[in-house]
């Protein structure tokens, strides 16, 4: 959805950009460049995405997207500690002084 699409779908419920700024206690500024992607505020996205019966992702596809993390094995974190400080069982510890 773009932003008259999603204000739109707000007014068609009754509900203002300033009704949601005084609910979330923010201004309505913020929830303004929210809806028109000029900034990033989960708690405003979430807000309107609940009032319009919308997940985040599908409201505001480009801007929240489910990224699941992939699980670091210890062998990986260890390797990526050797090529950061050149050594091999680099702990990435100082040594004593």
């Amino acid at each position: 959805m773009d932003a008259l699409d999603i204000t739109y779908e707000l007014r068609k419920r009754g509900k203002t950009q300033a009704q949601i700024a005084a609910d979330l206690d923010v201004s309505h500024a913020t929830v303004n460049n929210t809806i028109h992607n000029r900034t990033t505020s989960f708690a405003v996205a979430e807000h309107i995405a609940n009032l319009l019966g919308k997940s985040v992702e599908a409201l505001f596809p480009d801007r929240y997207k489910f990224k699941p993390r992939q699980r670091t094995k210890r062998s990986q974190v260890s390797r990526l500690n050797e090529t950061a400080t050149g050594e091999e069982g680099a702990t990435g510890a100082l040594p004593p002084p």
